[in-house]
Formats: C-alpha cells, sequence, structure tokens
C-alpha cells in the first residue's frame, strides 16, 4: 500500500493481471468506508479472474471506449470482452445510429464495420 499526504482521506483499490502475451487487464474502486477494504478487493479480484478465464482482451471498463475508434478504423475489426455493458451498448448504439459503422454482438465477440 502507498501512502501520500492529502488534504482529505481517500483510498483507491487497484487489481489487475498481465497475460503471457502483454495483454492488461484493470480494475480499481475508490474504497467505500461502509465496506471493508478486504471485501472490496475480495470483489474486484473475484471480477478480474472471470474476466481472464473468459479469455476477453479487454477489460468491461476499456471496451466502451475502444468502440469508437473500432468504428473510425479503415478496415473492420473485433474484440472478444466478458460481458457487455450498459456503457457499450449505449456506444453501439450511438455508433450504429449515426451511420459511422455497423456494430455486431456475438456473444462475447464486437464485431465493427467501418461504413469509409
Amino acid at each position: 500500500m502507498n501512502e501520500v499526504n492529502a488534504h482529505c482521506r481517500g483510498m483507491v483499490i487497484n487489481v489487475w493481471a498481465v497475460s503471457d502475451n502483454g495483454t492488461i487487464l484493470h480494475y480499481s474502486s475508490p474504497a467505500d468506508y461502509n465496506i471493508a477494504p478486504e471485501r472490496l478487493v475480495e470483489s474486484l479480484s473475484k471480477e478480474l479472474v472471470e474476466t481472464v478465464n473468459s479469455g476477453a482482451c479487454v477489460d468491461n471498463y476499456l471496451q466502451d471506449q475502444l468502440l469508437v475508434f473500432m468504428a473510425m478504423a479503415s478496415s473492420p475489426s473485433a474484440m472478444k470482452i466478458h460481458k457487455l455493458t450498459l456503457h457499450s451498448e449505449a456506444v453501439i448504439n450511438l455508433i450504429n445510429q449515426s451511420e459511422l459503422a455497423r456494430v455486431e454482438v456475438d456473444g462475447s465477440v464486437i464485431r465493427v464495420y467501418p461504413n469509409n
């Protein structure tokens, strides 16, 4: 644990995994002082292990951010995810409505076909 001088108390818990091919998956959360830090670490670790075991190439909080870049790319692309998030669903709807690209979700794979 690293401590720093601050004007108020606070804590962020980070867990990450690095695969053999260099993929980095990361989950973090600000501490909730109503929950024991050990329980928060356990919850984040469980989510990380589930994502690693799913074979996903990105964590649940990166997928929505990558979709825009995939839609602007010059060729089709795809990414394997653990589970589709509400943020990703919203971004997919925006991309499909804007006709920037066509986005399809097939189980745990998101495919993006740019319209350029």
